[in-house]
């Protein structure tokens, strides 16, 4: 299986999945990251070895030439690289990764909901982040919310139905480690 994890900054990969990649590669998993910057060095880090990473400059606030020449790059990287999940979840990636997905018909996208960006904003800018996770979503074949109350608040917000919602176990943003407790 061929797995892409993408998070606009790369210190948001390296505490959300702290752990997850050397399971995943010793399990015959192929794991590819992308990411908007190289802020966090993942050189020689045990978290990350045996995963290729890709740096596509993106960025938190929008910006309408950024993100297109962002959504041109990663539309040409998933023309060239094939995949089998595509596993999103923070807003920028995940609008420019889903798009591209879809515009080329490349892998499953999973959205991990971890928060609700526009949860303190109102008006118009509220609609638009609203509407911006509406277009992830339905780019995405499953929404996974970290929590029950989170997975009822999306379909409130008319982001996703209930038929696209999976809920894992109790909900959890990166799981436990079993081991340490």
């Amino acid at each position: 299986m061929r797995l892409l994890v993408t998070c606009t900054h790369s210190l948001t990969l390296a505490t959300l999945y702290k752990g997850l990649f050397p399971y995943l590669v010793r399990n015959g998993v192929r794991v590819d990251l992308v990411t908007g910057d190289r802020e966090y060095d993942f050189a020689g880090h045990p978290d990350f070895e045996g995963v290729k990473l890709t740096i596509i400059p993106m960025r938190r606030t929008p910006s309408l030439i950024a993100d297109l020449i962002a959504l041109v790059r990663w539309t040409w990287l998933l023309l060239w690289r094939r995949y089998d999940v595509i596993h999103v979840s923070t807003p920028k990636a995940s609008l420019l990764a889903g798009l591209a997905a879809r515009l080329t018909f490349n892998g499953q996208v999973l959205f991990v909901y971890r928060r609700r960006v526009y949860e303190l904003m109102s008006g118009a800018k509220k609609r638009f982040y609203i509407w911006i996770d509406r277009i992830i979503a339905a780019c995405a074949r499953i929404v996974v919310p970290i929590s029950a109350e989170l997975g009822r608040q999306l379909q409130a917000d008319g982001i996703a139905g209930p038929a696209k919602i999976r809920l894992l176990g109790s909900g959890s943003s990166n799981g436990i480690d079993a081991d340490h407790f």
